[in-house]
């Protein structure tokens, strides 16, 4: 559900690297 990364074109795959980053902070 977050945003994908500023900056690049907003597509699934981006946004679910960044869910998958906010796991690993969390």
């Amino acid at each position: 559900g977050a945003n994908p990364h500023p900056g690049g074109p907003i597509h699934p795959f981006s946004a679910l690297i960044f869910e998958v980053e906010l796991l690993k902070i969390n």
